[in-house]
């Protein structure tokens, strides 16, 4: 009796451990997004000297999930920061081959860097993921039953 009980307050102490662990990682996510938010979205934003390369290895590293590093990439465009936008873009569409987020955002860092014809191909594995998803810079998909719909 007295080792089940050993074994189930280790193993309550490794939930709450990995709890506190969890919440760290998720703080850490979010301050790093916010850096690069912030640096978006500020009133003038100014060059980043390393076109975003600090900020997209910070979020690179403290976020686990595909999405948060697609928004990190778009906010980093929008201030021209290509080199971080394009690490986080590559990044979330290797962590996360499957996620629409992803490829849009590669496609949106692809057509900024000049390379139409790449950004082409992320769009269309982006719409084949979601057929019916807003896909940046690509024409939106036809309804159902009209002309070049296939239906």
């Amino acid at each position: 009796m007295t080792a089940l009980r050993l074994l189930l307050v280790l193993a309550g102490v490794t939930v709450v451990a990995f709890a506190l662990q969890r919440g760290a990682d998720v703080r850490s996510c979010d301050d790093a997004r916010g850096a690069a938010f912030g640096a978006a979205l500020a009133p003038q934003p100014e060059p980043l000297p390393d076109g975003g390369r600090a900020l997209a290895a910070d979020v690179v590293d403290h976020c686990r999930g595909s999405e948060a590093l697609a928004l990190s990439a778009r906010a980093l465009v929008r201030i021209g920061a290509f080199a971080g936008a394009q690490r986080l873009a590559a990044t979330a569409v290797d962590r996360d081959p499957e996620a629409f987020a992803a490829r849009t955002a590669l496609a949106e860092v692809l057509e900024a860097r000049g390379r139409p014809e790449e950004a082409q191909v992320q769009r269309e594995r982006a719409r084949a993921l979601n057929p019916r998803g807003p896909v940046p810079g690509a024409p939106p998909p036809a309804a159902p039953g009209s002309p070049g719909s296939g239906a």
